[in-house]
């Protein structure tokens, strides 16, 4: 990386191990290799419980992150049966290869990378958990290996809405302006643009971020705003791949036109912030109303944000338990009924 920037494959290690030490459970670390020679940076929390026959729960994070986001998570939901979460391709520690330029192969992209990643790692079946736009990523991969997902989580998903929703909140004119601004403005260009003042403008552009964290670590503590900032000060491979295959903050193709080719064996399980930006473009009722013949479920988890999982700890990891252990009540109901 150019010395203008202050960060390096080794600054973002240790990065991560300053977000992961705080976690009780002990966390296995490592890189996963999958086609093509590149690599999957990979976490593995065993089962407290001894519980590590059940289908894991591999956990997907959004854009803009990595698996370090989810370390307020790990304790409390690797009790009942082994975590998995890894750092998306293009993102974190993964490899950052040079994407396709359209979006049909980035998408397939993405998923190869998740089955490949599941083949090497020799997972049978999964819950499926993704956040943002790992929500939209694990949306595509159970549609496409829908025996693989016992049970999907979707974590305030991005992809859903379609962007004529723009129109309920914005005149023509202002639209027009926003989208020209949307379009150019890249903040995670302007981050690395920032060279050595890129660290502290992640905390000055992102306070919630840094707040929502420090009441764990206590007031002052940078380890979330320095991983947010090497994570992204990187080569922006999935960055670009992102911006691709969206357009002023929306999916070119929205899931909402596309969730119908779900199959009706993948139960899903939907949370969202009652105090989210995503839920004002969009209601989760409808993905009820397209897959009818499917297990939904939807949660609104009070007083929580886009970033559910860090708002309100607690409330997310008992849903997402509970969820996992749908799938388990599921699997004895099958048993019993095949005896």
């Amino acid at each position: 990386m150019p010395r203008w920037l202050p960060t390096s494959p080794k600054h973002l290690e240790e990065a991560e191990d300053r977000v992961l030490s705080s976690v009780k459970v002990p966390i296995e670390k490592y890189f996963v290799e999958i086609f093509d020679g590149f690599q999957i940076r990979t976490y593995k929390i065993l089962s407290t419980n001894g519980n590590s026959s059940k289908s894991p729960l591999v956990l997907i994070h959004g854009f803009a992150a990595g698996a370090g986001f989810w370390s307020l998570n790990f304790d409390e939901l690797s009790q009942e049966q082994d975590v998995y979460a890894i750092d998306l391709l293009g993102f974190g520690r993964s490899s950052r290869p040079k994407f396709p330029n359209d979006q049909d192969d980035i998408e397939n992209m993405f998923v190869s990378s998740i089955e490949s990643w599941r083949k090497a790692v020799g997972i049978v079946d999964m819950v499926l958990l993704g956040h943002s736009f790992g929500g939209y990523l694990a949306v595509l991969y159970s549609m496409v290996y829908p025996n693989r997902v016992v049970h999907l989580i979707l974590a305030d998903p991005w992809g859903f809405p379609e962007r004529d929703v723009l129109e309920n909140y914005f005149s023509k004119w202002k639209l027009c302006v926003f989208t020209a601004l949307a379009s150019t403005l890249n903040p995670l260009a302007i981050l690395r643009a920032f060279g050595p003042y890129g660290p502290s403008l992640v905390s000055r552009l992102r306070p919630d971020i840094k707040e929502r964290y420090e009441r764990l670590y206590g007031d002052g503590d940078t380890r979330v705003t320095d991983y947010i900032y090497h994570c992204n000060a990187q080569e922006p491979s999935g960055e670009i791949a992102f911006f691709t295959i969206s357009s002023i903050g929306f999916a070119n193709r929205p899931l909402n036109q596309r969730i119908q080719a779900m199959s009706p064996q993948v139960p899903i399980t939907i949370l969202y912030g009652s105090n989210s930006w995503v839920i004002k473009f969009y209601n989760f009722n409808y993905v009820r109303s397209i897959l009818r013949d499917s297990y939904i479920k939807i949660y609104e988890i009070k007083d929580a944000s886009h970033h559910l999982y860090a708002d309100q700890v607690d409330e997310f990891n008992r849903l997402v338990i509970k969820a996992c252990n749908s799938v388990r009540k599921k699997m004895e109901s099958m048993k019993v009924t095949q005896v």
